[in-house]
């Protein structure tokens, strides 16, 4: 979360598609970067229906 709010990142205010992407991202990359989680989040939200 850190990261996308520090460089303003859209998902900063969907905290909970950073923690999913976190928590499902960590077990098929070991040590994702704050960069990973983030891209991972954005597909979460690219394939999930618009709100």
């Amino acid at each position: 979360m850190a990261a996308a709010e520090i460089c303003a990142h859209p998902l900063a205010s969907r905290p909970d598609l950073v923690r999913r992407a976190a928590s499902e991202l960590v077990h098929i990359v070991d040590a994702p970067s704050p960069g990973e989680v983030l891209a991972y989040a954005a597909g979460l939200a690219a394939a999930s229906p618009a709100a």
